[in-house]
């Protein structure tokens, strides 16, 4: 699997991300810090921060054009201010699992993704923020040539 694949795979679950409806904003501004990239959080608002994680890929056919199947997580962690209570960073993670359901296919370029069940974990109170992660499950084939 080359890395051009993988950065497929992963502007596919970012482009996926960026039509979620109700996306933090700051007017203009998408409140999402991408990975490695300069972000500056936000004073008062939600916003989101995204990890693409793959975790190994694997053949799964022989010959001349064997396909080969990549998997691994995209993870999403939810943030809104610290002492603001959990519904607003419920409904976000909510509505971001709604969004990434099972069976849905986002693409890029030439390689499309297949969403599996996504999955959160329990809400973390940090100084300043109260976050949620959302662990979405994904994986793709390609022929490899």
């Amino acid at each position: 699997m080359s890395v051009n694949t993988f950065h497929e795979i992963g502007a596919a679950l970012d482009g996926h991300l960026r039509s979620l409806p109700g996306i933090p904003v700051d007017g203009a501004r998408v409140l999402i810090h991408w990975e490695n990239t300069q972000f500056e959080k936000p004073d008062g608002k939600p916003w989101l921060q995204t990890k693409f994680m793959p975790a190994g890929s694997e053949g799964r056919s022989l010959g001349g054009n064997p396909i080969t199947r990549a998997q691994g997580i995209y993870h999403i962690n939810v943030f809104v201010p610290s002492g603001s209570g959990p519904k607003a960073a419920d409904h976000l993670a909510d509505s971001i699992m709604r969004h990434f359901k099972s069976g849905i296919r986002p693409s890029h370029q030439s390689t499309t993704v297949t969403l599996r069940t996504p999955s959160r974990g329990s809400g973390i109170t940090e100084t300043d923020w109260y976050q949620i992660p959302v662990m979405v499950r994904w994986y793709s084939h390609t022929t490899e040539l």
